[in-house]
């Protein structure tokens, strides 16, 4: 069942990645999540920037979303951020962040390819048509060199409509 939009709301951090001796500290990365709940946090951001998630493998990814659902436990909401430079990698983050219980999406532009606004459109519903739960653009100009247009939002979010009324 979807999460109540109205519970994605005040503080949710992006998490940092911790490294040790050039791998992931997963063990680190769990006493994170658990210290950001304690602290106050409304919710976590997975996989975000902050996180260099360039710099990670799908797998690691992958892990870092498993462990902090299950860390979470479900106390708060956990945003997945689950984009890439490629649709294809973006799908598959986008399936196991969902599977694995994400409550919702935080979807960044295809960076490097710099896609026309009918293109990110196709590309948002393509990520998104599979699942019922709440998705974000992550708009970050600099970063990936598309701005997302506002009609462009609206176009998505009317496309997105007509696909849970039917």
């Amino acid at each position: 069942m979807p999460i109540d939009l109205q519970e994605l709301k005040g503080s949710i951090p992006p998490l940092i990645t911790p490294f040790r001796s050039g791998e992931v500290d997963f063990d680190v990365y769990a006493a994170m999540v658990e210290a950001q709940i304690e602290g106050g946090s409304h919710g976590l951001l997975i996989n975000g920037t902050t996180a260099e998630p360039a710099s990670l493998t799908m797998a690691e990814r992958n892990q870092l979303v498993d462990l902090a659902i299950e860390v979470n436990d479900g106390r708060v909401p956990v945003v997945a951020a689950t984009g890439s430079q490629s649709l294809a990698e973006t799908r598959a983050l986008t399936d196991h962040a969902v599977d694995a219980g994400a409550d919702a999406l935080l979807i960044v532009t295809p960076y490097y390819t710099k896609p026309p606004q009918r293109g990110l459109v196709e590309y948002y519903l393509n990520v998104t048509a599979d699942h019922d739960i709440p998705w974000m653009v992550y708009h970050i100009p600099g970063r990936t060199a598309v701005s997302v247009t506002i009609d462009t939002l609206v176009r998505s979010e009317e496309h997105t409509s007509e696909l849970q009324s039917h």
